[in-house]
């Protein structure tokens, strides 16, 4: 479906408008002036004919030498064509005198005192003399009507500047009005989960305000309602920590006490549900502290030293020696815009995502380049593209049979944003032909 403009709506809606009423204008002035044209350049005719009389006067008092007469001249001679043409004619119609550009040839058969349009031609007749003669000046039409058409293409003309000049304008103005609503659409496309702040109304024109208003509600909902589930997810997870403890506590004493190989089983299955229900719980306050953006501005973090802590950690809890490669002249000044919970955060559930998906035995390395990321690199099959762009959806795993919780790359991701970091993964790594690597980099300070 094809959205119309609104800006080219309005731009064309009003040129059209601008033009016609310009061409109605034009039309009618045409309209008056050629009515205006006609009366002057009839009054014209009427004072060259007057300006006549006196040449016809003299000839009824010279009798009728000159009435009979073969050898009437021109009473004038001019090199340049004239616009008015007269003749001066004897109540019998014979012409006595005429102008040099036209035959000596009547008018017309009838004289009649006044107005006529014969021919091509507007002639006046004014009888003299008690109607002995007749005066008669005539002008072509054809010369009005280049008086009338040059006027109008005096007015149509322009118009052919004005079109683009006003198109432009229009244009140029409907832009500049409909930034307010542009700069609304930009605030509205960059709020999400992380940007639930209200739109600032201070500046916004008066015919936006309502529809802000409406939105700022809006938000104020959604925050209310995000809110809401981030304190049940936190508040449950909280509350499941102790009884797991306590309950884990319990099923491992039943183990270590009990001679029974069938109760043994039950209870070994038992702990593990509950240390996967733990990790899940710790999983829950992590996601839960990420979404609310829990990041001391200020603050900087220096990997190495919580990467040390957190592999010397891990060792020690799992008491096996993890094949962990970490290259310490790359990460020695690597430091990131946050507070030390938060880093540790990040790489623990990296350096738990690589150990749980990576192929047992192959070292996980993590390195920094010179543009100050953090890499992590592990061995494991190639990923599809499309489970690659999935891996940070909640609860999605790379592997199905893993006893992850598929969460911790989402956690990772929350952070990285909240930092307004980029996080990217390739499979396969980068330089190899297999394997895993996640890359994190956060804007240089």
């Amino acid at each position: 479906m094809r959205h119309r403009s609104i800006k080219r709506r309005l731009v064309v809606s009003i040129v059209s408008i601008v033009t016609l009423i310009w061409l109605g204008s034009s039309g009618y002035s045409a309209y008056v002036f050629n009515d205006e044209i006609n009366e002057v350049l009839d009054d014209a005719l009427v004072q060259n004919a007057k300006r006549l009389i006196p040449l016809a006067l003299q000839d009824g008092s010279d009798g009728d030498e000159t009435k009979n007469s073969d050898q009437t001249p021109p009473v004038a001679e001019a090199e340049n064509e004239s616009y008015f043409l007269y003749q001066i004619r004897a109540k019998d119609g014979h012409v006595t005198h005429f102008s040099h550009d036209i035959a000596k040839r009547p008018f017309s058969e009838l004289l009649v005192d006044g107005f006529q349009d014969l021919e091509g031609f507007r002639v006046y007749t004014e009888s003299i003399h008690n109607g002995d003669f007749f005066v008669q000046v005539a002008e072509p039409l054809d010369h009005r009507e280049e008086a009338v058409m040059e006027s109008l293409w005096g007015f149509l003309v322009p118009l052919l500047l004005v079109i683009p000049v006003t198109g432009f304008m229009v244009w140029w103005l409907v832009g500049n009005s409909l930034m307010p609503l542009f700069r609304l659409n930009r605030d509205i496309s960059e709020r999400g989960s992380e940007n639930l702040t209200l739109f600032d109304h201070r500046h916004q024109p008066q015919e936006l305000l309502p529809i802000t208003a409406s939105l700022n509600g809006l938000m104020q909902k959604i925050s209310q309602a995000i809110y809401a589930e981030r304190e049940f997810a936190s508040n449950s997870a909280h509350e499941l920590r102790t009884p797991v403890a306590s309950l884990l506590a319990q099923t491992q004493r039943l183990l270590a006490v009990s001679e029974d190989i069938d109760t043994q089983q039950r209870a070994a299955e038992l702990e593990r549900g509950l240390k996967r229900l733990q990790r899940l719980s710790e999983k829950l306050l992590q996601l839960s502290r990420a979404d609310a953006s829990v990041l001391r501005r200020g603050e900087t973090s220096s990997v190495m030293t919580l990467l040390a802590f957190l592999i010397e950690e891990y060792q020690r809890g799992t008491q096996t020696d993890l094949p962990i490669i970490c290259d310490e002249a790359s990460l020695h000044s690597l430091e990131w815009p946050m507070d030390m919970d938060a880093a540790a955060i990040i790489l623990r559930n990296l350096i738990e995502n690589a150990l749980r998906y990576g192929t047992p035995q192959q070292p996980v390395e993590i390195f920094s380049d010179s543009d100050h990321a953090l890499h992590v690199v592990n061995s494991c099959a190639i990923l599809p593209g499309d489970q690659l762009q999935r891996l940070t959806n909640r609860f999605e795993r790379g592997s199905y049979q893993s006893e992850g919780t598929g969460l911790g790359l989402a956690i990772v991701d929350t952070f990285v944003k909240h930092g307004s970091g980029t996080l990217t993964f390739y499979s396969p790594a980068r330089h190899r032909s297999d394997g895993f690597e996640v890359v994190i980099q956060f804007p240089s300070t």
